[in-house]
């Protein structure tokens, strides 16, 4: 009769150590240099400047990764960081137009490249990196949280040029605007929502409670007839 009053428990501590999500290596910051992103051809961007309005708008980079702009002529911009690409941008420019100052923004990407959402987010799956996705864009495409998400313990694997985690505090990001863990998500990135421990024991002692309440009835009805 005790093996019957064991076994519910047996099952239940069983079912924890397969339920409880995985621990992955981790490492306080990210410096990998792909984590900026670089221009390629079909990207948009516009170029801004006050001095001279007629060559302010938007240019989309040609196959060689290159805009045309008139007086200055074509100038390539592929591989560029937007910070890059705006200081080339400024001394071609300025070898024409003087003085000037321009600021540059990226206004679309072309890229074929994915993330994998996975864990505790409403809609797990593969998303497309499009227009800057950020990590808190990607959770919005996943429909956010569920209910039993841990968002102190996020993970942003990365698997080149070297295998890498970054641990996301969500809650900063979101509570007190920290945007700095609002990482810019590249290709093959992998993000992980981890469960909280207790939400994990409380879903499997909700699946058992039937069986251990046929064990505690059993226990039960064998006093009484004895």
């Amino acid at each position: 009769m005790r093996a019957l009053l064991i076994l519910p428990f047996l099952i239940l501590f069983a079912g924890c150590s397969s339920s409880l999500p995985l621990e992955f290596p981790s490492t306080q910051n990210d410096t990998r240099p792909s984590s900026i992103y670089r221009l390629m051809p079909g990207d948009e961007i516009e170029l801004l400047t006050s001095q001279r309005q007629d060559i302010s708008g938007r240019y989309i980079l040609d196959p060689a990764g290159a805009i045309y702009i008139p007086v200055a002529g074509r100038i390539i911009l592929n591989g560029l960081s937007q910070g890059e690409a705006q200081d080339s941008l400024h001394s071609a420019l300025s070898q024409y137009y003087s003085p000037i100052s321009i600021a540059l923004k990226i206004e679309s990407f072309q890229s074929n490249e994915f993330v994998v959402i996975m864990g505790e987010v409403a809609k797990p799956g593969i998303y497309p990196i499009e227009n800057r996705l950020t990590l808190l864009k990607a959770i919005g495409s996943a429909n956010g949280f569920t209910k039993s998400a841990d968002l102190s313990k996020i993970q942003v694997i990365r698997n080149a040029p070297q295998r890498t985690v970054v641990k996301i505090d969500f809650n900063k990001l979101l509570k007190e605007s920290n945007y700095g863990q609002d990482l810019i998500l590249f290709n093959d990135d992998l993000i992980y929502v981890p469960a909280k421990p207790l939400s994990n024991v409380l879903d499997i002692v909700s699946d058992y409670l039937p069986l251990l309440q046929v064990g505690l009835l059993t226990v039960a009805t064998f006093n009484q007839l004895n």
